[in-house]
């Protein structure tokens, strides 16, 4: 991952080894088009769960839908910065991938799930992310 100008490159190959170049290439295996994740997030990333090697931290969360407000159980991967979030840790396409750089985390529970936590953007255009851990020592990992 290299900042450019405040945009964020992001390059993954097969052995899972950063690309410092310009115009990034993945295996294509794996991804047709490179990612360039400027704000927000990207959808549909073809990095399998299971290869991102020495993740800050992985497991099961729930997370509420953005447009329609159902919890759906996802595998979620978080490093230097970026949860990749799957449906399954078999999945070797991401559904998701937030940069959470320069969010902050607020905990509290929401009506009917236990074990909340917000991820919040300083820049009020950005996504919040809403989360639920299965239990109180899976939250304050």
């Amino acid at each position: 991952i290299q900042s450019q100008n405040n945009k964020f490159l992001m390059g993954v190959n097969i052995k899972l080894q950063v690309i410092k170049t310009d115009q990034l290439l993945f295996s294509s295996s794996y991804l047709v088009q490179p990612i360039k994740l400027f704000e927000g997030n990207v959808h549909n990333v073809s990095i399998p769960a299971l290869s991102i090697r020495d993740p800050d931290c992985h497991g099961y969360l729930y997370k509420q839908g953005h447009n329609i407000k159902t919890w759906r159980r996802r595998y979620f991967v978080l490093k230097n910065g970026f949860l990749y979030y799957y449906s399954d840790m078999s999945n070797n396409v991401a559904l998701g991938v937030a940069k959470l750089l320069n969010y902050t985390i607020q905990v509290g529970d929401q009506a009917g799930k236990k074990f909340c936590f917000s991820a919040i953007s300083s820049e009020a255009s950005l996504r919040t992310y809403f989360l639920a851990a299965e239990s109180e020592m899976d939250r304050t990992r």
